[in-house]
């Protein structure tokens, strides 16, 4: 066990490829002082392998947020200004500061050569700057684009079946990355160790390392992670003592974490956007207006606010079928109390069975 910095000194360096886990095994304090310890050791050419970050940390952002949080707090009372067109410049020129900021991030990632590889291109990875006036004036070479298209991000598809694959590279057993990061809970009496609610392929990938011990390991042990059992076929623990070979090379640090679990904010799938709810609105209408095609077929509903505001409509569209989606979210779990949905179906060789009062999913998120 030793102190957070000293993790990072030994384990992150110039050159290295890192991976963490995901969902609530994100190591997100790992994450919010990384930028930090990459600018004041004078890092390079790093690569990360995150399938999709769960808040938008410093190096992915820079200090624009903090920048818009201090305009925020110097601006106590914005409705009191006695022009409103005061109001307005002085909101143009936060955007610009704002803008500025992301600029000069974008640039900095690109100096270093720091990039990202992901399943996911989400909003914390892949942010697009919009092709406004001002951003045509103020960043002409941002304008329209996103971190892909900047050359920092690159996208990797993967199957779920796969995704024990990303450990290593493709057609070789070399390990695609030289440190990975994940969060644990603290051990039990049996002294082992769980990753909690959020496996992902975790335990396949942490076990691989243990067995061949050609990566680093950095594990953040937190209280806060509830302990999680897995199964024989996906293991969710691992006992503490197969760090040993590890720790003798010193290739394995463990830190304390006290930092909260990352989560969605209350209120992330409810409040859509206009865009999103008429979206849905579509959707919903072409579901209800199409029975004669849709009734009694499987939805498979993703992750984001459109699928929530879709499936918040179904009942009104009269039509009742069946659910076999990536995502349960609780706007599905009262799909299924009010009989709108009556569970899963399974289709083994060729025969399609149907599931009554049950629900297949891959993982289960909620705010």
């Amino acid at each position: 066990m030793v102190d957070e910095q000293r993790a990072l000194t030994e384990a992150v360096r110039t050159g290295t490829r890192i991976g963490s886990g995901l969902g609530t095994s994100e190591p997100s304090r790992f994450y919010a002082g990384l930028w930090d310890h990459i600018r004041s050791a004078d890092l390079h050419d790093i690569e990360i392998r995150q399938a999709l970050f769960m808040a938008p940390h410093p190096l992915l952002v820079g200090d624009a947020i903090a920048a818009a949080q201090a305009a925020a707090d110097a601006d106590d009372d914005p409705e009191g200004l006695t022009e409103r067109a005061t109001h307005a410049i002085e909101s143009r020129l936060d955007d610009a500061a704002r803008l500025r900021h992301l600029r000069d991030h974008v640039e900095a990632l690109q100096a270093r050569g720091i990039r990202f590889v992901s399943a996911f291109m989400g909003p914390a990875t892949n942010r697009i700057v919009p092709a406004t006036a001002t951003t045509r004036l103020l960043a002409p070479d941002l304008a329209g684009r996103n971190l892909a298209t900047a050359g920092i991000m690159s996208w990797q598809p993967v199957h779920f079946p796969d995704a024990v694959a990303l450990g290593h590279e493709p057609g070789s057993d070399a390990p695609a990355a030289d440190l990975f990061v994940y969060v644990v809970t603290p051990p039990n009496p049996d002294d082992r160790v769980s990753f909690g609610a959020s496996n992902g392929a975790d335990g396949d990938i942490v076990g691989r390392v243990l067995d061949r011990h050609d990566m680093t390991l950095l594990l953040y042990v937190n209280a806060r992670n509830p302990w999680i059992d897995g199964f024989e076929f996906a293991p969710n623990d691992f006992d503490l003592h197969r760090l040993e070979p590890l720790a003798r090379q010193d290739r394995m640090w463990l830190v304390v974490d006290d930092s909260d679990l990352p989560g969605l904010p209350p209120g992330t799938f409810s409040s859509a956007s206009d865009v999103e709810q008429r979206i849905a609105r579509h959707v919903a209408d072409h579901i209800g207006n199409n029975l004669d095609h849709t009734a009694e077929r499987a939805l498979q509903i993703g992750i984001g606010g459109t699928g929530a505001q879709i499936a918040h409509r179904l009942p009104d569209t009269g039509w009742r079928g069946r659910l076999y989606t990536e995502m349960l979210d609780p706007v599905m779990l009262d799909l299924l109390d009010a009989g709108v949905v009556a569970g899963s179906h399974i289709v083994h060789h060729g025969v399609r069975d149907d599931l009554d009062d049950v629900v297949v999913a891959t993982f289960a998120m909620g705010a």
